[in-house]
């Protein structure tokens, strides 16, 4: 089910309406010199995932 962003910052939202029992739900872009995201990190709480790009292989 799609969800709204909310920007909180220039690379950080928080998902509003989300239920997390552990409090706000948070995505969190990290971007490179050219401003391409290559991380994506996600926080619930005191829960913390981070995903990293990986370049595809062929």
């Amino acid at each position: 089910m799609p969800r709204p962003l909310k920007p909180v910052g220039s690379n950080r939202f928080v998902v509003p309406d989300a239920h997390v029992p552990a409090g706000t739900l948070q995505a969190a872009f990290k971007r490179d010199a050219t401003g391409k995201a290559h991380s994506l990190t996600v926080i619930a709480g005191d829960g913390v995932l981070v995903f990293d790009k990986h370049p595809q292989q062929g």
